[in-house]
């Protein structure tokens, strides 16, 4: 696995952790938070991964707590 890939599957782990330990934050900041540059990058790069959007992931998350 190249050393990227690495670090943004730690970043996205993460990421998914503080969605939902921290429900009130938005996805712009969890997105910095997690170390991503751009917001759009991260969108896209945990639509990739998980196939929904973070704002979906966190929801469906929710609803099973």
């Amino acid at each position: 696995m190249p050393f990227r890939d690495w670090i943004v599957g730690l970043r996205m782990e993460y990421a998914k952790r503080e969605m939902v330990r921290h429900p009130e934050w938005t996805i712009e900041e969890i997105s910095k938070t997690s170390g991503f540059l751009s917001t759009s990058h991260f969108m896209k790069n945990f639509k990739e991964k998980e196939g929904q959007s973070p704002a979906k992931w966190r929801k469906s998350k929710a609803s099973t707590r």
